[in-house]
């Protein structure tokens, strides 16, 4: 049961990595020409407003999508390093 549930984790971690980067990618097209490499920053560290000030309010968008799979993903990262340790658990003690 839980390796169901960890390959259902990774299922959605590798789905919600796909939407966040989808998104970003899409927010740096609706950026202007000499903004991109500033917008990818102000992306990295989340700061939206900042995108949403240097492109149009269409980009706050994907960045909202970004920040929701974002979550998403490192949501599903430790609650499968939180099964695998039960898994460890159940399994027994290492020979």
């Amino acid at each position: 049961m839980l390796q169901v549930a960890l390959t259902l984790l990774v299922m959605v971690a590798a789905g919600a990595w796909l939407v966040a980067a989808w998104n970003a990618i899409a927010a740096l097209r609706l950026a202007q020409k000499g903004d991109k490499l500033a917008t990818l920053s102000d992306m990295h560290s989340m700061n939206f407003a900042r995108i949403g000030e240097r492109s149009c309010p269409a980009a706050l968008v994907h960045c909202n999508r970004y920040a929701y799979a974002f979550i998403v993903f490192f949501g599903c990262v430790i609650a499968a390093a939180v099964i695998g340790v039960a898994f460890k658990l159940q399994s027994g003690p290492a020979a």
